[in-house]
C-alpha cells in the first residue's frame, strides 16, 4: 500500500533522534504489552504497544473519525505520551483520559499535523486508567485511515494502598468495535480459574459486565477474541452493542461464569443481554448455590444482534454480597451483561417529590448522611432524595418522543459538594465535536444552573452564576470572566453507566461564589441548612444532527424564557437545602 523502506528509514531516523536526545527512553513505557482495542483494526491495535518497531497499528481506510485505546492495567499519574505515527496521521486528535472506561476527560487536542512519519510528544497530567487517541481529521495527501508504529505512555503507578477500579466499564465512544465471526471452539482441554474482581459498593440496582468474572469453567484453552483479560482461557471479544466494551462468546455447553454481586436488601428482576446466530443457546442462573431462574437463547439475527432477557425476580431481606452464577446448558451464545434491578427503579419521570409537587421550579434537596460514591451507580444514600422531572420542552425543531429522551432528577449535599443523579433515556447518545470547547452545546450534554446567592442578572460572561454543560465524557464547560468558554473539570466529577438506552449520570459539583477569578486561588462554598441557590437543570439531546435537535428542562418558568438560562440567572428555578424530607 505504501513504501515500507521509506517508512521504516524514517521511522529509525526519528526513533534515533529521540535516542540521542535522551527525552523518551530514559523512562518506562507503561502501556508496553498493555491490552489495546480500536475502532477498527486493519493491523491489530496490539500491535501499537508491542515494542515492534516494525509492526503497526492500522484502522480502517478512508474513515475521518477512529479510535485506539489501551487499558494501562491499573491506575497511572501519567506525566507525557510519545505517539510514533506513520506516514498515515492526522491532522487533528484528541487524547483522553478515564479511570473507568466510560467517563472521559479531554487531555491534549493537537491540531495541523502534517502528513508523513513524526513522533509527537505531549506532556500530560492527572490519575488515568485508561489512555484512548481519538482522530478526527487525516492529514492532508494520508488517502488511508491512521497508523501508529508505536504508543508510549509515562508517568508513575499509584500506590497499591490507593483506591484503583480495575473493572472493565463500558466505553462511551459512539463509534463501533469488531463482531463476532465463529462461534466454533474445540473442547479439547479445560480450566477453572479464579479472580479478584468483584462489585463492592451496596447499591439498588447493579450491572455486572459480562467480563468482570471472579471464576469460571471453560472448556477450551485460551483467549478466542483476546480483547481482555488475554492471559485468561474466557474468550472475550469486542461488542458493538449500545456502550460498546465487551462481551463473553464462543459459550459452550457445560462452562460456568462466577461474579461476586453486593446488593441491599429489597426485590430485584434479574436481566441478561445475549445475542445468537445460532438457536442452542440454554443457561441457568444460580445465587448462592439455588437455582433461580433458566433461558433460552433463540438465533436473535447475529452474534452482535443483542436482546434483553428477563430471567427471573429475587428478594433479599438484608443487604449482602451474593455468588451468581451463570450456567450454560446449551451452546453457541455471546453474553455483554447481568442486572439486578431494583424493583420500582424505573417508574415514571413523572413521579415528582412531595417538594416539589406544589412548584414543580423548587426543589428540596436533603442533606446526605454519607457521600455517594461517584461511580454511576445509585447508591441506598440516593434513596433519601426525590426524584424530579426533566419534561419542559424549552428549544427544538419538536419535542423528542418518549423512545427518544425522558429524564428526571435527584439533588442532594453535605458541606463540600453538591450531588446530583439523572436518570437518562435516550436512544441516541451523541458527540459530534472532539474539542469539548467547540459546539459544546450541540452535543449531548446534561446542562446545570447553578446561581449560589440566588441574586438573578445576566451571567453570560461573569460568575455571579453558572451554566455548566457536562459531555457524555464528563468534560464540564462553561464562561467565567471573560469571552472565551473554559473547561472546568475541577468543579464537577461525573461518571456514566448506561444500560442499552438508560443511562445513570452520577455527579459531585463544588459549588463557587460570584467573586470567582480565574486568575486567583478559588474556593468552594461551604454548603449549610437553609441555604437557598438558584437551580435548574436541562439535556441536550441530538441524534446525529449538524446542530443540537432539542433542550429539556427542569422548570418552566414565567414568560417560557427557559432556554435563555445560559445568560440570564433570573429564568433559574430554586433549590433550599434542608436536612431531611418526608416522604
Amino acid at each position: 500500500m505504501r513504501n515500507l523502506i521509506i517508512k521504516h528509514a524514517c521511522y529509525l531516523a526519528s526513533a534515533l533522534s529521540l535516542l540521542m536526545s535522551g527525552a523518551v527512553f530514559a523512562q518506562t513505557n507503561l502501556a508496553l504489552n498493555k491490552t489495546t482495542t480500536a475502532s477498527s483494526n486493519l493491523q491489530p491495535a496490539s500491535a501499537a504497544v508491542d515494542g515492534n518497531a516494525s509492526t503497526r497499528w492500522e484502522s480502517t481506510q478512508g474513515i475521518e473519525n477512529s479510535w485506539i485505546q489501551v487499558d494501562l492495567g491499573t491506575d497511572i499519574n501519567v506525566s507525557s505520551t510519545a505517539i510514533d505515527w506513520e506516514a498515515a496521521n492526522p491532522a487533528n486528535y484528541t487524547v483522553l483520559g478515564s479511570l473507568d472506561g466510560t467517563s472521559w476527560s479531554t487531555l491534549a487536542t493537537r491540531t495541523g499535523g502534517t502528513f508523513g512519519n513524526r513522533t509527537d510528544t505531549i506532556t500530560l497530567s492527572g490519575r488515568y486508567h485508561y489512555l484512548r487517541i481519538n482522530a478526527t481529521q487525516r492529514s492532508a495527501g494520508n488517502n488511508w485511515g491512521y497508523s501508529i508504529w508505536e504508543w508510549k505512555v509515562f508517568g508513575s503507578v499509584i500506590a497499591s494502598s490507593a483506591t484503583s477500579n480495575t473493572s472493565s466499564s463500558k466505553s462511551s465512544s459512539v463509534l463501533s468495535s469488531s463482531s463476532k465471526s465463529s462461534s466454533t471452539q474445540s473442547t479439547s482441554s479445560s480450566s477453572v480459574k479464579s479472580s479478584s474482581s468483584s462489585s463492592s459498593a451496596i447499591a439498588t440496582s447493579v450491572l455486572v459486565q459480562a467480563e468482570d468474572f471472579t471464576n469460571y469453567l471453560d472448556l477450551t484453552t485460551g483467549n478466542t477474541g483476546g480483547a481482555y483479560r488475554p492471559n485468561e482461557n474466557v474468550d472475550i471479544e469486542a461488542t458493538t452493542d449500545s456502550g460498546n466494551g465487551f462481551n463473553v462468546g464462543w459459550i459452550q455447553q457445560s462452562e460456568w461464569l462466577e461474579y461476586k454481586v453486593t446488593l441491599a436488601a429489597g426485590t430485584y428482576n434479574i436481566n441478561t443481554r445475549v445475542a445468537s446466530s445460532a438457536t442452542t443457546g440454554k443457561y441457568s442462573l444460580l445465587i448462592d448455590g439455588n437455582l433461580i431462574g433458566s433461558a433460552t437463547v433463540g438465533n436473535t439475527g447475529g452474534w452482535q444482534a443483542w436482546q434483553t432477557q428477563k430471567v427471573s425476580s429475587i428478594s433479599f431481606n438484608t443487604s449482602g454480597t451474593h455468588t451468581v452464577r451463570l450456567i450454560a446448558d446449551g451452546s453457541d451464545f455471546n453474553l455483554n451483561w447481568i442486572q439486578f434491578e431494583a424493583s420500582g427503579a424505573q417508574s415514571s419521570a413523572s413521579s415528582v417529590s412531595s417538594s416539589s409537587s406544589s412548584d414543580r421550579n423548587h426543589y428540596d434537596a436533603p442533606h446526605a448522611t454519607s457521600a455517594p460514591v461517584i461511580d454511576g451507580v445509585m447508591d441506598a444514600v440516593w434513596d433519601a432524595a426525590p426524584w424530579a422531572p426533566i419534561d419542559v420542552f424549552w428549544l427544538g425543531t419538536q419535542r423528542p418522543s418518549a423512545q427518544d429522551f425522558s429524564g428526571r432528577y435527584k439533588a442532594m449535599w453535605d458541606a463540600g459538594n453538591l450531588y446530583l443523579l439523572f436518570d437518562i433515556t435516550d436512544d441516541v447518545l451523541f458527540d459530534n465535536w472532539a474539542n469539548p470547547l467547540e459546539h459544546y452545546w450541540d452535543d449531548d450534554s446534561v446542562e446545570i444552573f447553578l446561581d449560589e446567592n440566588k441574586n438573578g442578572g445576566n451571567h453570560q460572561y461573569n460568575t455571579s452564576a453558572w451554566a455548566y454543560h457536562v459531555s457524555t465524557f464528563g468534560d464540564a464547560v462553561d464562561f467565567t470572566n471573560s469571552t472565551t468558554p473554559k473547561l472546568l473539570n475541577n468543579h464537577i466529577t461525573m461518571r456514566k453507566v448506561s444500560v442499552g438506552t438508560k443511562h445513570l449520570w452520577e455527579m459531585s459539583v463544588r459549588v463557587y461564589g460570584e467573586n470567582y477569578d480565574d486568575a486567583k486561588a478559588n474556593t468552594p462554598l461551604t454548603l449549610f441548612a437553609g441555604k437557598q441557590m438558584g437551580f435548574s437543570v436541562a439535556y441536550n439531546d441530538n441524534d446525529g444532527s449538524p446542530q443540537r435537535e432539542s433542550m429539556i428542562g427542569s422548570v418552566d418558568t414565567q414568560g417560557h424564557k427557559n432556554d435563555q438560562g445560559y445568560i440570564d440567572a433570573s429564568v433559574f428555578g430554586s433549590m433550599t437545602l434542608v436536612e431531611t424530607i418526608q416522604h
